[in-house]
């Protein structure tokens, strides 16, 4: 009897999927409401707009990421900053389609903006999907600013998969070798980030390293602490909390246990 009366006592506190999806819907209709209301009050800034859309990205539900995506249009900057800010944050299928979407409709506008192309790419790869590899890609050598270029090697990296790791490997062949050698840094920094492994900013030490590990290659679980300085740069970029320990002994670090531990690195 006792067992009984605590079945019934927890039940209503326990919502069935249907109950919990059409309470989302619900949160997210009124969200839209929000994001609706605030679009149309004439007395609120562009600033206070972005924010009206920031604010609603806890609701990760197609609707509210719909009507986030309409503002990718906006003619006001600011707006458009905060739409994709706040797509980044929303990890969702549907967050990454706009997002390409837009990439690859306003790709001429981007290049004229450098620090709005970074922001794009930046939300691009907040989504860690592998069907962003393609975009992050695309002439990733024909910007002409290292700023882009920096973003989209980190982009990839954040993207953490066996692919990820091949994308970059291929990556250092199909430019000439003064180019990607100035990006070897940035490079170095992203290969390390996924694999945990060290082979410097040496082209033929990295493609060789693969072309042996590819076949059964597994990526770790979860990345290394890098060199301070390195762990700096990526911290840095993605707007990271510095948590990591400044003196972290150097077998925490990403390191090539067949190679000199002095072989690269900065």
């Amino acid at each position: 009897m006792q067992a009984l009366l605590s079945v019934l006592l927890i039940a209503p506190l326990i919502q069935s999927p249907a109950a919990e999806k059409s309470k989302l819907k619900e949160q997210a209709e009124a969200a839209v409401e929000r994001i609706d209301a605030a679009f149309k009050d004439k007395t609120i800034e562009a600033s206070q707009k972005g924010n009206a859309l920031r604010a609603e990205t806890g609701v990760l539900h197609e609707l509210v990421i719909k009507r986030i995506a309409k503002s990718l249009k906006h003619k006001q900057p600011l707006i458009r900053d905060a739409a994709v800010e706040s797509l980044g944050g929303m990890i969702h299928p549907k967050s990454l389609e706009a997002l390409l979407s837009h990439g690859k409709r306003d790709r001429k506008m981007m290049v004229k903006q450098e620090e709005y192309h970074v922001a794009w790419i930046k939300a691009v790869g907040r989504q860690q999907d592998e069907e962003a590899l393609e975009a992050l890609t695309h002439q990733l050598f024909s910007y002409p600013t290292s700023a882009v270029i920096q973003a989209r090697i980190f982009a990839i990296a954040n993207i953490r998969s066996v692919e990820s790791v091949g994308t970059l490997i291929q990556l250092m062949t199909v430019t000439d070798a003064r180019r990607i050698n100035n990006h070897m840094q940035n490079m170095q920094t992203a290969l390390i980030r996924l694999t945990s492994i060290d082979r410097g900013k040496n082209v033929q030490s990295w493609t060789a390293w693969w072309r042996k590990s590819k076949k059964n290659y597994e990526l770790p679980m979860k990345p290394p602490i890098m060199k301070k300085q390195m762990q700096a740069r990526w911290d840095r970029f993605w707007g990271n909390p510095r948590t990591y320990e400044r003196n972290a002994k150097r077998s925490k670090r990403g390191q090539d246990p067949e190679e000199d531990p002095k072989d690269g690195g900065d």
